[in-house]
């Protein structure tokens, strides 16, 4: 006796990036976070917190090492 029908993982997935298209794109505010979160293939973990308007300091934590980045937009932190 034949179960359900069984969908292939790359049809399931080219469902998902259809309806995540046809979703409305939201752009950040100025005072938020953009946050990553990157897996690798050696079992290493990357996440990144950038300010949406490169005005706020944000972060890279890679490999167990902390990263500060300053914000980086021209003149955001005034002059020196």
């Amino acid at each position: 006796m034949a179960g359900p029908p069984q969908a292939d993982a790359e049809a399931i997935l080219h469902q998902a990036a259809d309806a995540a298209r046809a979703l409305p794109s939201t752009a950040p505010r100025p005072d938020q976070f953009i946050y990553t979160k990157t897996r690798y293939s050696d079992g290493g973990v990357r996440e990144a917190w950038l300010s949406a308007d490169g005005l706020h300091d944000g972060l890279v934590r890679q490999y167990g090492r902390e990263l500060p980045l300053p914000g980086s937009a021209p003149d955001a932190r005034g002059p020196d």
